[in-house]
C-alpha cells in the first residue's frame, strides 16, 4: 500500500511544497513504527511466490489480533483506539542537519 501511496505522490507533485515522498522519507522510522500493529510474516520466497501460503499466514494473524480484542466492549475498543492514536502524536519530518 505504501508503494502505491509513494508512486501517487510522485506523480502529483506540487511545486508550492514538498511531495508527499518527500515528506515521509523525513518521517522518523521509530514514529512510523509505533503506528504498527503487527507485521505479517511472509512464505520463505515472498508472498508472490506462494499467495496461497501468504493467505494463511495473514488470515493466522488477523485471527490472532480479533482474539486478543475479543473480550472488549466497543466503546472500551473506541476509547483504546482514540488513545493510541492520541498518543503518537504528530509526524514531523526529520530536519536535515
Amino acid at each position: 500500500m505504501l508503494s502505491v501511496l509513494l508512486f501517487a505522490a510522485a506523480l502529483s507533485q506540487e511545486p508550492a511544497r514538498p511531495s508527499f515522498a518527500e515528506w515521509l522519507a523525513g518521517v522518523r522510522a521509530e514514529a512510523i513504527a509505533r503506528a504498527i500493529d503487527a507485521i505479517v510474516p511472509e512464505p520463505t520466497d515472498g508472498a508472490h511466490t506462494d499467495a496461497d501460503a501468504a493467505a494463511v499466514l495473514l488470515k493466522d494473524s488477523i485471527g490472532e489480533s480479533l482474539d486478543e480484542l475479543a473480550g472488549f466492549s466497543a466503546d472500551e475498543l473506541r476509547r483504546r483506539r482514540r488513545a493510541r492514536f492520541r498518543s503518537l502524536g504528530v509526524l514531523e519530518p526529520v530536519k536535515a542537519p
